[in-house]
């Protein structure tokens, strides 16, 4: 009676183009059946690998769509669970001659296994009120069918796999970033560290002295000779120039090559006068 129109394989083809969530994609995949393929209800069973198991994702009708759920076949329960394993439709024309599946909600059945490059993706199964709505004869369809959804479902697994990958090398890069910032602060510091360690000792041993030299002549200026006054000043001239040469050396300063000072404390080396 009914195989799959052809246009649905166009339908699913332009879904392909579209950007959709997991809840609008399998929405939009019963709704294309629905006007290419008769069912009355149906469940999409997505394989969950962690598990190695079907789980029901997303069911059209009033409740999952499966028959022998009693029984377990490795990869889930019930038809949807063999289908899995033997990786061929199941079809069911009519459930007349024994009990009704779903106690008589439906009378035709088909189960869609869905595979690619090796990989396990899912179940389709589909049902209907009516006997003789799916018939054997057309397995090649429903397999071409269980084909083209298995490729839609595949591009939204891999396009939120990229987009989680993405999140994460995002925050491996805002890590690194901190990392980075934090490092230059702490060489910036270091670098503070030996500019005033370089400071302290090349300026504070000449300022020592003109210190020391002054407070000298301060305390002892009326005794002084005019050949020691002269002296003193000449010593404290000598030590002024000094710390001038070293700020002159600070301002020529183009790199932060070290040397040691005390044990493990650092000093910029300063460029030759």
């Amino acid at each position: 009676m009914n195989g799959v129109k052809h246009d649905i394989f166009y339908n699913i083809a332009r879904l392909m183009l579209e950007d959709v969530s997991w809840e609008e994609l399998f929405e939009s995949i019963f709704n294309i059946l629905r006007d290419s393929i008769p069912y009355t209800s149906g469940t999409l069973f997505i394989y969950d690998e962690g598990k190695d198991r079907l789980e029901a994702e997303y069911t059209r009708g009033d409740e999952i769509v499966d028959l022998a759920e009693d029984f377990d076949f490795g990869k889930g329960k019930g038809v949807a669970g063999w289908v899995a394993s033997c990786k061929r439709p199941v079809v069911l024309p009519s459930l007349k001659r024994a009990r009704a599946g779903k106690e008589g909600k439906f009378l035709s059945f088909l189960s869609i296994p869905l595979w690619i490059e090796g990989r396990l993706i899912g179940v389709i199964n589909l049902a209907h009120q009516e006997a003789n709505v799916y018939r054997p004869d057309f397995i090649r369809d429903y397999e071409a069918l269980g084909s083209y959804i298995t490729v839609l479902i595949e591009k939204l697994r891999m396009k939120n796999e990229f987009l989680k990958q993405n999140k994460m090398l995002r925050e491996v890069l805002d890590k690194l970033k901190k990392m980075q910032d934090r490092l230059v602060e702490k060489e910036r510091m270091a670098a503070i560290g030996e500019i005033v360690v370089t400071v302290n000792h090349e300026i504070n041993n000449p300022l020592t002295s003109i210190i020391g030299i002054a407070e000298i002549l301060d305390y002892s200026l009326p005794s002084l000779s005019h050949e020691k006054i002269r002296d003193s000043i000449k010593a404290i001239l000598n030590e002024a120039k000094r710390i001038k040469r070293v700020t002159h050396r600070l301002a020529r300063l183009k790199s932060s090559e070290t040397g040691s000072y005390l044990g493990s404390i650092k000093m910029i080396k300063l460029p030759k006068d």
